[in-house]
């Protein structure tokens, strides 16, 4: 029943961070909400038309991590909390990724399908 799914839509949409930004879930947003110390790891799944798109990410006190599945022709926008450090740096699969900063959140965007896994640490900076 469509009402006793509210908690449901609100672990993906929330908590895992998975919405639709395309119709069809062609290209979506993940975006799991900061909860700081309270809430340090979640994983999950939702079944769309395209495949299934999973996230798992765990925050710990220097670093966020990341894992998203995305099926073909799907793109996602990861966007992760900002953390308290002053030099992010953010690795997608081992590299090096540029991203934007948007006040309390990091945003790598066009990840295409695929097993993804997006890491962010504090940098040091150079002297």
């Amino acid at each position: 029943h469509a009402w006793g799914a509210a908690g449901l839509e609100g672990y993906i949409r929330y908590i895992l961070g998975i919405r639709p930004t395309k119709s069809q879930y062609e290209e979506v947003r993940i975006e799991p909400l900061d909860f700081g110390s309270r809430l340090e790891t979640a994983k999950g799944f939702i079944t769309t038309d395209r495949g299934k798109i999973a996230v798992q990410w765990k925050n710990l006190p220097n670093s966020y991590a990341v894992q998203v599945d995305l099926p073909v022709n799907v793109v996602a926008t990861i966007s992760i909390p900002r953390g308290a450090g002053k030099h992010p740096l953010i690795h997608l699969d081992n590299e090096p990724v540029k991203f934007i900063e948007d006040s309390d959140r990091l945003i790598v965007p066009r990840v295409g399908s695929g097993r993804h896994t997006l890491i962010r640490r504090e940098s040091v900076p150079t002297k």
